[in-house]
């Protein structure tokens, strides 16, 4: 059982080595929130703290994106919008599902439940055009700028880093549509802590 596992981390290692290359970089970026999956999240910190309409995002949770499928037909508060003018330069289609890293002093942010894997790049943001800065989703705000009372509404100092791999792919669901190089490596992850616990 040792040999497999070890082989099986092994495999994860290269294959996330392989397929988690900064494709593109974007430093000194800005971060703000456009949509909050509230289905998800159960929880809507800034609507509160703003005094906006019990459903004021819900034209974006089930509005078609860039990339097809709403968040709400995603199940997710791990999209990302940047620049469109960018994503119509490189390509949507090359784009649309990537994973995208968000930095800030050394530290990368993650979603604050834990859950959905990670941030993917799946809409285009027409104000990003102008502004150094990109749109995300209530959880994913407040987990990257800290500002749980919504009181700043954009906060600066963030390094987005967009991958070379694939978390999600165009047509699927999130839940359908974990790549390979993410099943091996949860799968090892998930075999290691077992034989760790035993």
């Amino acid at each position: 059982m040792l040999p497999f596992l070890l082989a099986l981390a092994a495999l994860a290692g290269r294959v996330a080595a392989d397929s988690g290359q900064v494709a593109y970089t974007f430093p000194n970026m800005s971060v703000t929130y456009y949509y909050d999956n509230n289905q998800i999240a159960n929880l809507d910190p800034c609507g509160r703290a703003t005094a906006m309409p019990k459903d004021w995002s819900k034209p974006t949770n089930l509005g078609s994106t860039a990339c097809g499928k709403s968040v709400r037909e995603l199940g997710t508060n791990a999209v990302i919008a940047l620049n469109s003018t960018w994503m119509s330069e490189v390509g949507k289609g090359n784009l649309c599902g990537r994973e995208v890293q968000i930095w800030k002093d050394g530290h990368q942010v993650h979603l604050l439940n834990g859950g959905g894997g990670p941030f993917v790049l799946w809409e285009a943001c027409q104000a990003c055009i102008t502004l150094p800065r990109i749109d995300m989703s209530v959880e994913g705000y407040v987990a990257a700028s800290g500002d749980t009372k919504c009181q700043n509404g954009v906060v600066g100092g963030f390094e987005v880093r967009v991958m070379d791999n694939f978390v999600l792919r165009a047509g699927a669901s999130r839940r359908a549509a974990l790549q390979p190089a993410t099943c091996v490596a949860v799968l090892a992850a998930a075999l290691l802590a077992l034989l760790a616990a035993s």
